[in-house]
């Protein structure tokens, strides 16, 4: 008779990769959309991050127009001779030729005490008596003038060292004047004297007196009295059409012409010109332009929509990272509609108005792309927006001014998208919740599809655990069947 045999799982069918072929059937369907989703939306985080700080970078470009930083209008000044003084100049700055002599330099004031010491731990006048009152062995000594006066006093015993007096005197006029201890000797026969320096130049903050009681230790006054004393002196210096001489308590100079601060390094004649800084303008203006070029090929790029064929011939859209989102279409509409309504002039403009818009100046909606084609952005002609200055420098000063204060002030337009919590950083948040929300959809599903495969080994080792005990019984009624005696035999 024919023998009992049982294919299956025992038979050589390999379980683990059916169980897997299942599963990844089963994870294409459930668990790959969820992870694409979730990759999407990251990229559109990160797309709407980087717009924001491609914005950021445009309101610092606006924001130098604004007075508030320095703009709207642009000066420099120069110098007829750079050895004598140097000149700045701020947008508050008037248009104009200064003549200027320089006199007198503003200088510090220096004591040097003329005793002599081998060393710092000497003491600083030993016959001084002890036994006086404090007042008649006191020094007082004062840095500056009226209510700009630093006075301080140091009391002197027998036992007070030079380092004592020098630690002393640094501590008490920290920032206002200092003390050292200078070598005119060699390293082997040294001879310190100590000098005093102010930190300030001028007689309002430099000028140093030192004096004691009259009725002082002997030895404290000619100790005090044995000094050689530079006193600080002021800036002095004239300017052709203003008369008499100025007085200055330091080489920089910041309140004698509005908005130009001067550098003095030395006596002489130089002249300073004033005058618009056109150049600069321009450079400043072109990089706000180039800003606002760079966002709109941005938020063009990461819109667009492409077609891809897969391997089984399917068309499938390919969808860039900003088209999940509309902030950033809602913000370059909004962006090129302020753009469009600021002008120079409030309703009515004066009759010698030459500039309106920023077309006026140069700004025009005829940029294009590398392939010659209109995209969208400002191309800035710098000659004209040189003739607006000249044509009305006014009109140009107010479209600017606008510029930077209605775009980049704290309430202006761009506030609203990059501002703390505002537009951008609500999409983010809300895309971000999104994928949060899908990760925990992710971790549900890994984690069904788990137990799934659980599931599944269990069933098959229990089918593995069956079939064996079907061979083990096929193999014994095999044997049983071979001991069985042959009847077709004769």
């Amino acid at each position: 008779m024919p023998l009992a045999t049982f294919s299956g799982l025992a038979s050589g069918i390999d379980s683990s990769s059916l169980i897997k072929a299942l599963l990844d059937e089963k994870r294409k369907i459930k668990i790959l959309p969820l992870k694409t989703e979730i990759q999407d939306i990251g990229q559109t985080v990160n797309a709407l991050g980087e717009l924001k700080n491609l914005v950021q970078t445009l309101a610092e470009k606006a924001r130098v127009f604004s007075p508030t930083y320095g703009g709207p209008i642009y000066k420099k000044a120069s110098s007829s001779n750079e050895s004598i003084l140097t000149a700045s100049a701020s947008s508050l700055a008037a248009n104009g030729t200064y003549d200027i002599t320089v006199t007198q330099l503003a200088t510090v004031s220096t004591v040097t005490f003329n005793a002599s010491y081998t060393s710092s731990n000497q003491q600083l006048i030993p016959g001084i008596d002890d036994l006086l009152p404090a007042s008649e062995r006191t020094i007082t000594i004062s840095y500056g003038q009226g209510a700009n006066q630093i006075t301080k006093t140091f009391e002197i015993t027998s036992s007070t060292t030079v380092d004592d007096f020098i630690s002393s005197f640094n501590s008490q006029f920290s920032g206002v004047a200092s003390a050292i201890l200078v070598n005119l000797g060699t390293t082997s026969s040294p001879n310190f004297k100590i000098m005093l320096k102010s930190n300030k130049t001028g007689l309002t903050e430099g000028e140093v007196t030192i004096s004691v009681d009259s009725n002082a230790d002997p030895n404290l006054s000619a100790w005090v009295a044995n000094k050689t004393l530079t006193q600080a002196q002021n800036l002095e210096m004239t300017v052709s059409g203003i008369s008499g001489i100025i007085s200055k308590p330091s080489n920089t100079v910041t309140d004698l012409f509005p908005g130009v601060s001067l550098t003095v390094k030395q006596t002489g004649n130089a002249t300073i010109t004033v005058d618009t800084d056109t150049s600069s303008m321009i450079e400043k203006l072109g990089s706000f332009v180039d800003k606002f070029n760079e966002i709109v090929r941005y938020i063009a790029k990461n819109n667009k929509t492409s077609v891809t064929t897969t391997s089984d011939g399917e068309s499938r859209a390919k969808f860039s990272p900003l088209n999940r989102v509309k902030v950033d279409d809602s913000f370059l509409d909004q962006l090129k509609s302020k753009l469009s309504s600021l002008t120079a002039y409030d309703d009515p403009p004066p009759s010698t108005a030459k500039v309106f818009k920023l077309v006026d100046l140069g700004i025009s909606t005829t940029g294009r792309d590398a392939n010659g084609a209109l995209d969208g952005t400002f191309a800035f002609d710098s000659t004209k927006f040189s003739q607006a200055l000249a044509n009305d420098f006014q009109g140009v000063s107010n479209l600017l001014t606008k510029l930077g204060n209605e775009l980049a002030s704290a309430n202006g337009f761009l506030e609203d998208f990059i501002g703390y919590n505002k537009l951008f950083d609500t999409s983010t948040s809300t895309l971000n919740q999104q994928k949060k929300d899908l990760e925990n959809r992710l971790a549900d599903a890994e984690k069904a599809l788990k137990q799934e495969e659980e599931t599944l080994l269990q069933t098959f080792a229990r089918l593995e655990s069956i079939m064996g005990r079907l061979r083990g019984i096929q193999t014994s009624l095999t044997q049983a069947l071979a001991t069985l005696p042959r009847y077709d035999k004769r």
